[in-house]
C-alpha cells in the first residue's frame, strides 16, 4: 500500500504575510521559507 501525500492548501493571509516580508528584502528566501515551513520555491512563486 502506497501512502498519497496530500496538496498544501495555504491561507490568503498566509501568502500576503510571507509574499510582503520577501519583497521588502530584509530576509533572504531561505529564511523566510524555513520561519513559515515552506519551501523557498512555493516563496518565490508567490
Amino acid at each position: 500500500m502506497t501512502k498519497i501525500h496530500k496538496r498544501g492548501r495555504y491561507s490568503a493571509a498566509l501568502k500576503e504575510k510571507v509574499s510582503l516580508e520577501a519583497l521588502k528584502g530584509e530576509k533572504p528566501l531561505q529564511q523566510i521559507a524555513s520561519e513559515n515551513n515552506l519551501s523557498p520555491k512555493l516563496v518565490r512563486q508567490w
